[in-house]
């Protein structure tokens, strides 16, 4: 896919090879992006969705404080280490 010229939906962006026309070709190898209130509590679902079953959550200590913790609770409670 050549790399667009004017703002597309993040999705258009994830998991795709982006022809640039820098000459270089880049890819995001995200698989999905949530973005809403709540998001976190949807991690579960989505590690389980993607095939995965161990997770490895980085942060550094200031998101770890405003969110990681949480995230790291949330898979936990689920039963995702």
């Amino acid at each position: 896919m050549n790399m667009p010229n004017i703002p597309q939906h993040i999705e258009a962006y994830l998991d795709k090879d982006l022809v640039c026309e820098c000459g270089h070709t880049h890819r995001a190898d995200i698989k999905r992006v949530i973005v809403s209130e709540g998001a976190n509590k949807e991690l579960p679902a989505v590690v389980r969705q993607l095939g995965g079953s161990n997770v490895v959550l980085v942060s550094d200590e200031i998101t770890y404080k405003i969110a990681g913790e949480n995230c790291a609770n949330i898979l936990k409670d689920a039963g995702l280490e």
